[in-house]
């Protein structure tokens, strides 16, 4: 039965979110230069989406769900009680978050502190990379990228309603691409390790993108080589193993990308795959940055939003590990990025947006609930009887398609926003 409401919430989410952008689309049509009627929707749409969500959640008692009570909760208490990270107690976050999740709970003994905090960061995130726009790629596209983002149910489920803290490491990736665009490079380098001590190693994977993109790349290193003795020298010094989130995690394989497709198709070992994923995925990654590099000195920043948004997607699709909410990080930037490139084709992708967002808001419930009796994650179609379970497995294979399809079809869209007739730098308005 939980299931079942935990999946209609979602789909709720989904067509709620749509319904909202519309509704925001149409109050501001006809007025595109008013700014003061712009902020005035987006805050009411943040008030109604998210703290209109997270007061209902109390109100009604609904617990927070997932990684928060599992890991954030309880590596924060450990941190509370003076135990060290890595060497008394595992984990998979960077060294500095169960610090800071200490300093959240002792503000208040709750696990709801960490969705009220990822709401106040949401608000950072959202100025940070509203501001990157503005310098990159004109004011139009991240006023409509801006209002996909508040009403995407990706972001309605992970911050409001989870408090994910993926929504934290947008934000310093959107600080530190910001400083990117303004010329401080060494500030971005810094920013850059801040995000992978602070939240996870994940952080470091837009260095390549910043460092591609500053104007002064040697400084931008130096910052990066700072902020990893600064933020991590200090742990390695007390003897603490900070290797060990990656051999914790180097055999976990999720649903939700090419590998796990294939290895549904070939009945791969975990084994195997394994393997052939981390090179795969290392291989798409160097591709990746080498299309997206800057082709002059005059391109350097300009297009910090498509190579950050390409770079965090193709990592999605090629690695074995890709759960869904990782997207949360990079989700304004990417829509923002979509807006312009459709824009130019005469393409209006919102519901396409929407198809999609709802289908990677749904994905790891479905992998996590309906598939959680098999330790491999992977559907048994033997043991499948009945209507409903040939119906369960069908709508799992449809959203895996869905959301890999559109992995591969954003990436295209913003790869061909590369080519020669689209280097022309927008005006600022």
């Amino acid at each position: 039965m939980m299931d079942t409401a935990v999946v209609a919430s979602k789909l709720a989410a989904g067509v709620i979110g749509a319904a909202a952008f519309y509704v925001c689309r149409r109050l501001l049509a006809g007025r595109p230069a008013d700014w003061r009627r712009f902020v005035t929707v987006a805050a009411a749409a943040w008030v109604l989406l998210r703290v209109g969500v997270f007061l209902a959640l109390v109100v009604f008692n609904v617990p927070v769900p997932t990684d928060v009570p599992t890991y954030y909760v309880p590596q924060a208490r450990l941190a509370l009680s003076g135990h060290l990270v890595y060497r008394d107690f595992p984990s998979s976050y960077g060294p500095l978050f169960p610090y800071l999740g200490a300093a959240l709970l002792w503000s208040w003994d709750s696990p709801r502190v960490f969705v009220l905090f990822a709401l106040l960061v949401e608000l950072s995130y959202i100025a940070l990379w509203a501001h990157v726009a503005r310098r990159t790629v004109g004011e139009q596209p991240m006023r409509e990228g801006v209002l996909l983002y508040l009403c995407n149910p990706i972001a309605l489920v992970n911050v409001a309603a989870v408090g994910q803290n993926q929504i934290w490491l947008g934000a310093l990736w959107g600080a530190a691409a910001l400083f990117v665009v303004r010329g401080r490079s060494f500030t971005s380098g810094v920013l850059t390790s801040l995000s992978a001590a602070a939240v996870k190693f994940l952080g470091f994977l837009p260095g390549p993108v910043f460092w591609l993109h500053a104007s002064r790349r040697r400084s931008f290193a130096l910052g990066m080589v700072l902020g990893v003795l600064l933020c991590f020298g200090p742990f390695a010094t007390v003897g603490m193993g900070l290797l060990q989130p990656f051999r914790a995690e180097a055999g976990q394989m999720t649903s939700g990308n090419l590998i796990y497709l294939a290895t549904l198709a070939r009945g791969a070992t975990s084994l195997t795959v394994g393997h052939v994923a981390d090179l795969l995925t290392a291989c798409a990654l160097g591709a990746t940055l080498w299309w997206l590099r800057p082709r002059r000195e005059e391109e350097r920043g300009r297009y910090v939003l498509e190579a950050t948004s390409v770079l965090v997607l193709a990592l999605m699709l090629f690695s074995k590990k890709s759960y869904t909410f990782y997207l949360t990080a990079i989700l304004l930037p990417l829509l923002i990025a979509l807006v312009r490139a459709s824009a130019r084709r005469g393409f209006d992708p919102v519901p396409w947006i929407f198809g999609w967002s709802t289908a990677a808001a749904l994905e790891p419930t479905i992998w996590f609930h309906w598939l959680k009796g098999q330790a491999s994650g992977l559907p048994d179609f033997g043991a499948a009887t009945g209507a409903g379970a040939w119906a369960r497995l069908g709508a799992f294979l449809a959203i895996e398609i869905v959301l890999v399809g559109g992995y591969v079809a954003w990436i295209l869209v913003l790869a061909r926003g590369r080519s020669p007739a689209t280097l022309a730098r927008p005006a600022r308005q």
